[in-house]
């Protein structure tokens, strides 16, 4: 997938740290600019690309799930 540098909506799966229940397509949002809209659609917004990598490693301490996939929106 194409990091882009604007705003861009995206589709992630993982599981929750606490019980590993897996959770699949929660709409999050890339380089979200500070511009946060209240959008029940949305589950999280990301700062950047890096954050979103960060989460996929089992060791981020900033996030209660991990991401074990991510496409386009």
């Amino acid at each position: 997938m194409k990091k882009l540098d604007t705003r861009q909506k995206i589709r992630i799966s993982g599981y929750w740290k606490d019980d590993k229940s897996e959770f699949s397509n929660y709409v999050c949002v890339v380089n979200d600019m500070g511009i946060r809209k209240d959008d029940n659609e949305i589950f999280y917004y990301f700062s950047n690309w890096k954050e979103v990598d960060y989460c996929k490693k089992k060791s981020n301490k900033g996030l209660e799930f991990i991401i074990t996939n991510v496409e386009a929106y």
